[in-house]
């Protein structure tokens, strides 16, 4: 169970009723700063954040996320049905290359949307950036610096 659809939150905003957010992590470029964010929309009972996603999941769970996703949305579109349709977040690290994302997540996030809207519900992508040289600098003393000492 999550916050009522439409509920007034402090900050002003509105939950939507039925969503699916993906967050495309590429490293280095604030992902735990998003991932912390995301846990708290869960500990206020906003969001549901999929744990098998946090450091990457297989095509298997990735199907699974999508048919779970479309049968709540549909679920809670039928008459007579008294509850909020899911509101799930998703984290995309990088064990999906570029080209997998490309051939596979972006395609099914599309056809979802479409199929979604049905429902009255959304799914929506984000993806942050860095300046090149800072993000390479960090990825280099995160992953390569400490290795060689």
């Amino acid at each position: 169970g999550g916050a009522p659809a439409g509920r007034t939150r402090k900050t002003g905003g509105r939950l939507p009723k039925c969503s699916l957010h993906l967050f495309r992590h590429l490293s280095k470029t604030a992902g735990t700063t998003m991932r912390f964010i995301f846990d708290k929309q869960v500990m206020m009972g906003d969001w549901e954040f999929l744990p098998m996603c946090h450091y990457g999941f297989s095509q298997k769970e990735w199907t699974n996320t999508k048919t779970r996703f479309l049968e709540a949305a549909q679920a809670q579109a039928l008459p007579g049905a008294h509850k909020d349709g899911p509101r799930i977040l998703v984290e995309i690290r990088n064990d999906w290359s570029a080209t997998a994302f490309l051939n596979t997540i972006l395609p099914d996030i599309l056809q979802m949307r479409k199929q979604a809207q049905q429902y009255g519900c959304s799914v929506t992508m984000s993806l942050l950036f860095r300046e090149p040289v800072a993000q390479y600098v960090s990825f280099y003393r995160y992953y390569i610096d400490k290795m060689q000492k």
